[in-house]
């Protein structure tokens, strides 16, 4: 009689606690279900623009190339330095129009680039991503805000427009 009563107290037990740990998974699939609901709700403008690879891959100091983004972004990089330091990375800083205008740092690896422009006049800062269902370049404009410029601090990652929304929910 002890040995029956011992096994269905066990038995009992393991019922409950698989009950219990599957509405556990389900909140935790609901929870993760929000979150990537609220990412994919952040729309985050994409300012695509064609980077011929190859054409930057030979380029020299003071060459002049021209990124195309839009009817009103449309500029003339003048490289100030391009550095190949390991097969197969390129980094190329560059002048947008003018000293004034701003300044662009591109890198360049597996057929990829990335890195910044920033428009000192505008006061804007964008980051080269790329976008592999387009299999194109783009601009993503950097919340200036969020970033740290505390000089001697240490380095952080600079928030995107969706990350900073992100982090403010």
């Amino acid at each position: 009689m002890k040995k029956n009563s011992t096994y269905i107290l066990v038995i009992i037990l393991t019922i409950f606690l698989g009950a219990c740990d599957g509405s556990k998974k389900e909140k935790e699939s609901e929870n993760s279900s929000a979150s990537n609901q609220q990412i994919e709700d952040v729309q985050v403008e994409k300012l695509y623009f064609d980077l011929d690879i190859d054409s930057v891959k030979t380029l020299t100091q003071g060459e002049v190339f021209e990124v195309f983004v839009s009817d009103s972004m449309d500029y003339k990089l003048t490289v100030r330095k391009i550095q190949k330091t390991v097969p197969g990375l390129i980094s190329v800083a560059a002048n947008i129009e003018d000293r004034e205008t701003g300044l662009a740092s591109i890198i360049i690896r597996d057929n990829r680039a990335s890195g910044s422009f920033e428009l000192y006049k505008d006061n804007k800062l964008f980051q080269i991503r790329y976008d592999s269902l387009e299999s194109r370049h783009y601009l993503e404009e950097i919340d200036k805000s969020n970033m740290d410029i505390l000089d001697g601090s240490a380095p952080i990652n600079i928030p995107s427009k969706r990350d900073s929304v992100l982090m403010n929910q």
